[in-house]
């Protein structure tokens, strides 16, 4: 397997989540507040998206086996758009981060991707203000394992 398609299984099992926005494989970056929101901006035109980046991979050997097992930290960054009026938070923590969270503890070899993928941890939940927007912000760390055959 390779990171490639962990990511790909990861932004799949996301795009399966009810309300879901954008979802990019990738940290995605402007050098304007204005072009970064569009990015996150949904068929509704509203802020509601989330990207996936790789924290770190440690690896290690698998006793004999003539493989190493590799762990493939990923973060996913979920941002949206922040409306008090319209109880937005209960909406983002409940429909948005717990539907996240179900779909990946659902799916604990991502399809058959990787060996094993960890339950995923919600690690920051918070309000982060981009540009002139309010939006919600979280942070959702999973590991996913693979096995990497070593060469002689």
């Amino acid at each position: 397997m390779s990171l490639t398609a962990v990511r790909a299984q990861v932004a799949t099992t996301i795009r399966t989540v009810t309300g879901i926005g954008t979802v990019h494989e990738y940290q995605r970056w402007s050098s304007t507040w204005p072009r970064f929101l569009e990015l996150f901006k949904d068929s509704n035109d509203k802020i509601n998206g989330c990207m996936i980046t790789r924290v770190r991979t440690p690896e290690e050997e698998s006793g004999h086996t003539g493989q190493d097992v590799r762990a493939h930290e990923l973060k996913i960054i979920c941002i949206y758009g922040l409306k008090d009026e319209d109880i937005t938070e209960i909406y983002f923590q409940d429909t948005i981060v717990e539907g996240i969270c179900t779909a990946l503890r659902e799916k604990r070899t991502l399809n058959g991707t990787v060996r094993y993928c960890s339950p995923p941890s919600v690690e920051i939940v918070d309000i982060r203000k981009f540009g002139n927007m309010l939006c919600h912000y979280a942070e959702i760390k999973i590991t996913a394992e693979e096995m990497e055959k070593r060469k002689a």
